[in-house]
C-alpha cells in the first residue's frame, strides 16, 4: 500500500474513532474499526474484513465524514461505519456523503444499502435518510452475506433508485 493510500486510510480511521466507541472483537482483541478500514482478512468469514471501501468527505485538505463500505454484487451493500468530526457536525456532510454514494450505487444497479443504526440515531437515519427498519424477513433475504451487525444496533435498509442511463 503506498504511503499517500495508508495516510488518507488513517484519516477515516481518526475520523471514526472521534465518532465510535473503540470495538473491540473479544476472540482477536482487535479494533473492528481498524480491521474494517485497513481491510483485514481473516479464514473465519465473520472476521473477514475484505472489499471494504472507504468514502469521505474532505474539506479544506481534512477528511471531515469518513464511511466503511463493502458492495456484495447487485443485491446489497452495507455501510456498517459512518461519522462526522464533531467539529463539522450539522452542516449537512452526511447527507452529502449519503447522496452521493446512494447515487454511485444506483450506478452501479445495487439494490440495497444496509447499516446497523445506534439507538441515538435511528430516528435520524429512519426520518431524514429514508431508512427502515429490517423485518426479520428482509435480514434472510441477504442472509447469504456477511453483514456486520453490532450489540445494541437496529439493522436498516433503503432500496436504491436505480439510476437511468441517457438516451443515445
Amino acid at each position: 500500500m503506498a504511503a499517500e493510500e495508508h495516510g488518507k486510510l488513517r484519516m477515516a480511521f481518526d475520523v471514526l474513532h472521534e465518532c465510535f466507541v473503540t470495538l473491540i472483537e473479544p476472540q482477536t482483541q482487535s479494533d473492528l474499526s481498524h480491521d474494517i478500514v485497513f481491510n483485514r482478512e481473516s479464514c473465519l468469514r465473520r472476521l473477514n474484513f475484505r472489499g471494504f471501501y472507504v468514502v469521505g468527505i474532505e474539506k479544506g485538505g481534512e477528511l471531515i465524514t469518513a464511511g466503511t463500505l463493502r458492495v456484495y454484487g447487485d443485491k446489497v451493500a452495507e455501510l456498517p461505519l459512518v461519522g462526522t468530526r464533531f467539529a463539522h457536525r450539522r452542516q449537512g456532510m452526511c447527507h452529502l456523503l449519503m447522496n452521493n454514494l446512494e447515487k454511485l450505487l444506483g450506478e452501479l444497479g445495487v439494490e440495497r444499502l444496509v447499516l446497523p443504526a445506534v439507538p441515538e440515531l435511528l430516528q435520524t437515519w429512519t426520518e431524514s435518510f429514508g431508512f427502515q427498519v429490517m423485518s426479520q424477513s428482509d435480514k434472510l433475504e441477504i442472509a447469504e452475506h456477511t453483514i456486520l451487525c453490532f450489540q445494541g444496533t437496529t439493522m436498516c435498509h433503503k432500496f436504491i433508485n436505480k439510476a437511468v442511463a441517457p438516451r443515445r
